[in-house]
């Protein structure tokens, strides 16, 4: 470091700042120079040069409180109070706050804090917004900013002040006091211009951009992070009430890179429902640099009136293309290559694939993974995958994730996250949310499927309440099932409503073949059933061999003492050539007759000794009530 003449110290670093633009076109920008004022102080000694030059070069930050100059751009101005601290290459640091601002914003004298003798061959300037951290236990610092939970209110240039707040901005290696500064942020700035969208739709909710169609997980949480991690980034814009076709939303994120054939969709909530979407697709690759600001217009957005629409959209539109834009990026179908769910969307395209174009996407040989957990918008009706004119053949593995938000409100039967499966394999999945009735009734309702023929289940996880009163076939897992089943390792939190034959794990089991079986399998729900044949485990299963092995029944199966009301236990309802071993019921059993703590009617089959009960059988005193 150069040592200076007392005549050449001064009390106050003053910083020459340019104005600069950023843009989509990497124009130069625009800036001015200010004369250097110099302030000379009294016997301050140090170790710093007289002067600290700052400059922005061609698309580089300088300052992240911003002016919106419309198509130009976005101008950097200073701000009284701004700090930024200049540290060595071990992580001591000085601080230096801005004490007068020139009449435009850009530039400023700033004035050091404190005195010190900082030494070292390399220092680094980081402007100081609070968030920002620094790490030199490598000696070069590495820097940590969360750009996660961004929130816009206000219109115009208020609309972004949350930006100093999730911009990284440093210098790199300063070996030479004497030369300028160079300040470099790290950010890039989406702009997104609302376009299509009107008052009215009502206020927005929230702003979602997506990447689909090409790696997914394009966008950083974290300036530090050394991959990428996120498929989709959402802005909070419920404070924000527009009033023009032109206000903006603002995100400033870690630069990112879209794939040559990727999509980049942008959708933009009302009070939760799906109401603008636009997507744009990426001929050669895009780099979204950093220090640049990149916008996006709505105004050929596609509206639709709830986000339940435009998934409805993907079947009757899939010819001409507009699902396709949702199939999985990753993945060939095959058993070590399965095909990688990774978004609620992409859930919507299989169903969509498997309705339009069955064998190819599905039979035994196709298999589909999830890599996330994956969150349904609450509004949305679900569709089922898998239905009465196609059924869900595939393999279908939750690789330990959850798919929250299910929400099925049904006029129709076979209802679930699946609807109708035949030879498929489900398992690791949790899934949670609500499946109701709104019709007359009907029946085979789940949370997971609703009807299953010759299908296997294993380590699968129901929380899904399922209300079905005037119908029946309800069940956690399954609602029916037929021809040879098999559910291992599965649990069922949800609580169970429905008139008949009403399961913890399966509802009913129908003309099951010989070497089906439930094994290992808990109910921790309550189970509710208005008319007859309530089970802890099974509602009640039909004329053929089922083993129930190892099965623990923890939740109350409460039967109605309306009339005809029976069949009521804490393993199965009713059960014909059920073989029942090693089970356990905690729950307490209730309805009017035929109540039994494992079994409330059975016309065949073994209960072996094997089983034990700490749960009581309720009915009324003239009816039939044991321990069957």
């Amino acid at each position: 470091m150069k040592t200076k003449s007392r005549a050449e110290r001064y009390l106050h670093i003053t910083i020459i700042v340019v104005a600069s633009l950023l843009q989509v076109a990497c124009s130069s920008p625009i800036y001015t120079e200010e004369k250097v004022v110099e302030v000379v102080p009294a016997d301050n000694v140090w170790t710093f040069p007289s002067e600290i030059k700052v400059k922005a070069p061609n698309q580089q930050l300088t300052r992240v409180s911003y002016e919106d100059n419309g198509t130009q751009g976005v101008k950097q101005i200073w701000e009284s109070g701004d700090k930024f601290v200049l540290y060595n290459s071990i992580g001591d640091s000085v601080l230096y706050t801005a004490s007068t601002i020139n009449s435009d914003g850009s530039s400023a004298t700033f004035t050091l804090d404190g005195y010190t003798n900082l030494t070292g061959g390399e220092f680094y300037a980081v402007y100081r917004n609070g968030y920002i951290k620094a790490d030199f236990t490598q000696g070069y610092p590495s820097y940590s900013l969360n750009v996660m939970g961004q929130s816009q209110s206000g219109t115009g240039n208020s609309a972004l002040a949350q930006l100093k707040q999730y911009d990284l901005i440093a210098s790199e290696a300063i070996t030479d006091m004497d030369q300028e500064i160079v300040f470099i942020s790290k950010g890039t700035l989406l702009t997104i211009i609302f376009g299509t969208f009107s008052n009215n739709a009502g206020n927005p909710d929230k702003l979602t951009i997506e990447a689909m169609n090409g790696p997914v997980n394009v966008f950083k949480s974290n300036y530090s992070s050394t991959s990428p991690n996120l498929s989709s980034y959402t802005l909070d814009v419920s404070g924000y009430s527009p009033h023009s076709t032109q206000d903006r939303a603002y995100i400033m994120l870690p630069p990112f890179t879209m794939t040559a054939g990727s999509e980049l969709a942008i959708t933009l909530s009302a009070k939760g429902n799906k109401e603008f979407r636009y997507v744009g697709k990426f001929t050669n690759e895009k780099n979204f640099k950093a220090a640049t600001r990149y916008n996006f217009s709505m105004t050929s957005a596609t509206k639709f009136d709830t986000y339940t629409d435009e998934m409805d959209q993907i079947n009757a539109y899939y010819d001409n293309g507009w699902a396709t834009q949702y199939k999985p990026t990753t993945g060939n179908g095959t058993q070590s290559n399965p095909y990688i769910i990774a978004t609620a969307w992409n859930l919507a395209w299989l169903k969509a694939i498997i309705k339009l174009n069955g064998n190819t996407y599905n039979n035994s040989s196709v298999y589909y993974q999830l890599d996330t957990n994956i969150t349904i918008d609450e509004t949305v009706d679900w569709k089922e995958i898998g239905d009465t004119s196609i059924s869900f053949k595939a393999n279908f593995d939750g690789n330990g994730n959850e798919i929250t938000g299910l929400s099925i409100t049904a006029q129709n039967s076979h209802e679930g996250l699946f609807g109708v499966t035949d030879g498929a394999t489900i398992s690791n999945l949790t899934v949670s949310g609500t499946v109701s009735t709104s019709g007359s009734g009907g029946s085979y309702f789940a949370g997971l499927v609703g009807f299953a023929t010759n299908t296997t289940i294993r380590s699968c996880d129901n929380y899904v309440n399922v209300v079905n009163n005037s119908g029946g076939s309800v069940g956690g897992i399954i609602g029916q099932s037929s021809g040879l089943i098999v559910v291992e390792n599965c649990n069922n939190y949800g609580a169970l409503y429905g008139n008949e034959g009403v399961g913890g794990i399966v509802g009913i089991i129908n003309n099951a073949q010989s070497g089906s079986k439930i094994v290992s399998c808990s109910n921790y729900g309550d189970v509710n059933c208005n008319h007859r044949q309530g089970g802890g485990i099974v509602g009640y299963d039909i004329n053929k061999e089922l083993n129930i092995i190892s099965c623990l029944n923890a939740g109350n199966v409460n039967g109605s003492y309306n009339w005809g009301s029976a069949n009521f236990g804490g393993i199965a309802g009713e059960s014909y050539i059920s073989n029942i071993t090693y089970c356990t019921n905690q729950g307490n059993i209730t309805g009017l007759s035929n109540v039994g703590t494992f079994i409330g009617q059975t016309f065949g089959g073994t209960l072996s000794s094997t089983n034990t009960n700490t749960g009581t059988a309720n009915g009324e005193s003239n009816k039939p009530v044991g321990n069957w």
